[in-house]
């Protein structure tokens, strides 16, 4: 069962100010649709499988801005960019407490717990977002997903922050990156990239604050007013404040 479908050649589509909270298979799928925007709706509940799921042909030039995904237990990712999707950004979004297992049925397994999943389609930009306990991955690159850009996030008490995984060819998730102005503090792991991929890269990660696994460093604590509350605005004394990448235009708010 989906929620909405944007497919069969659509274009210049807008999805706003729009709450989605049932466990659908994609509460939002596109297939060879093209710019299409998704920006400032509420995804919650999301139980089955995707919150957006993008696929096929030319589903290229997305925008994914200024969301809010949260409480939810997907069976792959809250955001799965696949086939056809090139050229997408993904910024200013909140993802907040995705999980594998509802906490009100644990005998459920619904699979994995990502929060951006990207598969064989590269030129993907993901900036400017919070992942806050994010069980599994903020942010997920698998195989020919090259030159993406994954910069300026906070990836805060999660599984793992960043993983370029790599997979069939060496340098297929690599090739290009950047990973550059994040911060990571209290996740499992920080960013994980194989062994032998860095010289796949555009250059080595720069700017990140890596806290390491509990405890982290303090020094990379993001100071954000009240994560258990889901506020997440920061405080005056954040070290997140005027730490992005310089050559960003600054993001609203």
């Amino acid at each position: 069962t989906l929620g909405m479908v944007i497919a069969f050649g659509s274009e210049d589509i807008r999805v706003t100010n729009c709450l989605f909270d049932q466990p659908l298979f994609d509460q939002i799928e596109l297939g060879a649709a093209r710019h299409v925007e998704i920006r400032n709706n509420e995804f919650t509940k999301f139980n089955s499988r995707h919150c957006i799921h993008a696929h096929g042909g030319s589903a290229n030039n997305m925008i994914i801005a200024d969301n809010y995904f949260h409480d939810g237990y997907p069976y792959e990712g809250v955001i799965f960019a696949y086939l056809g999707t090139a050229g997408s950004r993904v910024v200013n979004n909140i993802f907040a407490n995705v999980g594998k297992r509802d906490p009100n049925d644990p005998a459920t397994d619904t699979g994995l717990a990502y929060g951006v999943l990207i598969v064989r389609s590269g030129e993907i930009t993901v900036e400017n977002n919070v992942f806050y306990k994010v069980e599994d991955i903020g942010i997920l690159a698998n195989e020919f997903t090259g030159f993406g850009t994954y910069r300026n996030n906070i990836f805060l008490e999660g599984g793992v922050g960043i993983r370029l995984r790599g997979g069939i060819l060496p340098g297929s998730s690599s090739t290009g990156a950047i990973v550059d102005y994040n911060i990571f503090y209290r996740n499992g792991a920080d960013l994980l990239i194989i062994a032998g991929e860095e010289p796949f890269l555009d250059h080595l990660p720069t700017g990140n604050c890596l806290g390491g696994p509990v405890p982290s460093l303090p020094a990379c604590d993001p100071k954000v007013v009240n994560a258990a509350a889901y506020d997440f605005h920061l405080q005056s004394s954040s070290p997140a404040i005027d730490a992005g990448d310089p050559t960003v235009p600054v993001p609203v708010g």
